[in-house]
């Protein structure tokens, strides 16, 4: 069956648009033609196959063959329904179907690795949080390192350095009490001021700034044990050495025999007073101040101590020692003075005067 065209009436040169509308309409019915003639050879071959292999009706329809390529084809030996179409014959279904899975695929491929990226962000975060602490915790170990030596000097006195004459020296008299407690004071004083509290260091000064004779040799022969001491322990010994075993009973008992004498004022008075009351409570608080004004107001004279008891000064609760002086003083300078002197007679002889107040 020839499939070529026969165009009985050829148009004239003069109308090419009609000759290609002709002309694709010959190249459709051969396709068409061609078409058919292939499944009635596909039937005739394989009798039992009903159905027509999809992939070549949609080759055939989708591209209709040349009229020439048809006609040269028909001397080929025949394709059954089963033989797979060239790698250049793919259809655009098959090529829109591969490219709608690679672009699926490169999108499941960025999801993943944007959760790679976040996770990856979340780890480095966790990260650099638990570096910033090992960091802020090294600072502050550093810190405290840099602090400790500071600490360290300042607790200690430089001894190459420090001479006797930088403080207090004890020269006895050996074993008065109150000369060795203004001492101990002194070394109390000067350990504040340098702001010394090793206790070693201050053993160590202690020890050159002793001049009396018993005293360094007890500092001396015992200088292995003493060292080996804290301050407090050391002070002990030290104290128990150099004063009398019941000095604090000794200077309560002075503190008890307080008097005023006529020609003191009350302020001096009052200082003698407080000053051993300082001595009685060097260590240890044994006098309180309401005792004190007691033992003031016990030596006071007749006349004074009748205005103390009269006011009821000992009678303040809660008691101020401050307020006490002050109106006791107060009582003092109000009272008429005593006058003291020798007055000569008509006959030259010196005549004592009793204190008579003034007129």
């Amino acid at each position: 069956m020839s499939t070529r065209s026969k165009i009985d009436d050829p148009l004239p040169l003069s109308d090419p648009e009609l000759i290609i509308r002709q002309a694709n309409a010959a190249k459709r019915r051969d396709a068409a033609n061609a078409l058919k003639h292939q499944q009635q050879k596909a039937q005739t071959s394989l009798p039992t196959t009903s159905k027509e292999d999809p992939l070549t009706k949609m080759d055939s329809s989708d591209h209709p063959s040349n009229p020439k390529t048809a006609k040269s084809g028909s001397n080929e030996p025949n394709q059954g329904p089963f033989n797979h179409p060239k790698e250049s014959d793919m259809d655009n279904a098959s090529f829109l179907r591969g490219l709608l899975q690679l672009q699926h695929t490169a999108i499941l491929q960025a999801k993943e690795d944007r959760k790679t990226i976040l996770a990856d962000q979340q780890e480095d975060a966790a990260h650099f949080a638990v570096l910033g602490e090992e960091l802020l915790r090294l600072k502050v170990q550093v810190d405290l390192v840099n602090q400790k030596p500071k600490t360290s000097s300042s607790n200690r006195l430089d001894l190459s350095k420090f001479k006797p004459s930088d403080g207090p020296n004890f020269t006895g008299p050996y074993p008065e009490i109150e000369p060795f407690i203004k001492w101990l004071r002194g070394i109390q004083l000067l350990f504040d001021t340098r702001k010394t509290t090793d206790d070693k260091t201050k053993i160590l000064v202690v020890g050159e700034l002793i001049k009396e004779t018993n005293t360094l040799a007890f500092y001396s022969n015992g200088f292995a044990d003493l060292i080996t001491k804290s301050w407090d322990e050391f002070q002990t010994k030290l104290m128990d050495f150099a004063l009398p075993p019941l000095w604090r009973s000794d200077l309560r008992e002075k503190a008890r025999q307080l008097k005023m004498s006529d020609t003191e004022t009350f302020l001096a008075y009052n200082t003698r007073a407080r000053t051993l009351q300082s001595l009685i409570n060097f260590g240890t608080i044994t006098m309180s101040d309401f005792e004190l004004a007691e033992a003031i107001t016990f030596g006071l004279p007749t006349e004074l101590r009748a205005l103390v008891n009269n006011f009821q000064l000992l009678y303040e609760r809660p008691f101020e020692f401050t307020t006490f002086k002050q109106q006791t003083s107060l009582f003092y300078e109000g009272l008429p003075k005593k006058t003291y002197g020798c007055a000569r007679g008509p006959t030259g002889q010196s005549i004592s005067l009793s204190p008579q107040p003034p007129s």
